[in-house]
């Protein structure tokens, strides 16, 4: 029982230093899809935010020579921001990119 709390309790604090990165994670996942809501032509999926997610993880120069592990995490919050507006703004019409800025803020 002792092994088992001990294995939660870790659980838990693992869990605790990457809620910051869910939470941008579900922020940028449903900014996106709230765009449905401002134009029936903007429906984006699942799929593409994984592809952006993936991308900003494995292909990001900023993260090149951090290892310190809360910094890490907290250029790849930032640049999930960053990466799913210069993917997605282009796809939107004028008057609507700064809206979306907005929401992703």
């Amino acid at each position: 029982a002792a092994e088992s709390d001990a294995v939660m309790r870790e659980v838990a604090d693992v869990s605790a230093v990457y809620a910051p990165l869910a939470a941008a994670c579900s922020a940028v996942y449903f900014a996106l899809q709230n765009l449905a809501g401002v134009h029936f032509l903007y429906q984006f999926s699942l799929s593409l935010f994984f592809d952006i997610f993936r991308r900003v993880l494995l292909r990001n120069a900023r993260l090149d020579g951090v290892t310190d592990h809360a910094r890490r995490l907290r250029v790849v919050a930032d640049e999930l921001f960053r990466a799913t507006y210069a993917r997605i703004a282009r796809s939107l019409r004028t008057e609507d990119r700064l809206s979306f800025a907005l929401h992703l803020a």
